[in-house]
């Protein structure tokens, strides 16, 4: 996985993401360390699976950066690339059909782990959210893990009730940090 991003501490938050999910890691800060840096993995056989580029970067955008992935020419390995953003899908639909076709995913910050395994899986055509195990059924990925959620807004409970629990988390919501 490649993280792309100029600023420092955005790159670091989403390596720690990445990371929290079992991915091998690299960062570029800006589009053309990410450029210099697959190339020089691809020279040696390796290859991207997913990168995350920042759309906001100086000299380089995200748009810019996918643009020059594609240009490439990595064959059949083109790794799957989502862009994040601080702007909603709305600023999104406002590019090309061409521009939009660089990119398999969209991520609008503030964005968590879950998020970039889903924006993965999304792009790579599989809807299914559990992981496959020898025996053919489903494992829950919190399957069992004891959960403590302090929430005071009531909707915010229920979304998170609901995927948590879907998950196969234990979950006990409180209203606030005192409880």
């Amino acid at each position: 996985t490649l993280v792309v991003d100029d600023n420092p501490v955005a790159n670091e938050i989403l390596k720690r993401m990445a990371q929290s999910l079992g991915w091998i890691v690299d960062v570029a800060m800006s589009g053309e360390h990410a450029i210099e840096l697959i190339q020089a993995q691809a020279a040696v056989g390796i290859t991207y699976q997913a990168i995350f580029v920042d759309w906001q970067m100086p000299v380089m955008d995200g748009w810019q950066t996918s643009k020059h992935i594609h240009e490439l020419n990595l064959a059949n390995s083109l790794p799957v690339i989502v862009m994040v953003s601080a702007h909603g899908r709305e600023m999104l639909i406002q590019r090309s059909e061409a521009d939009q076709a660089l990119i398999n995913g969209y991520l609008v910050k503030p964005i968590t782990a879950s998020m970039l395994f889903n924006a993965v899986e999304d792009a790579r055509g599989d809807s299914e959210r559990r992981h496959p195990t020898t025996n053919g059924s489903t494992e829950k990925r919190l399957d069992g893990m004891r959960i403590l959620l302090a929430e005071d807004n009531l909707n915010n409970q229920q979304i998170a009730r609901e995927l948590l629990e879907a998950e196969g988390s234990i979950l006990v919501i409180v209203n606030n940090g005192q409880e």
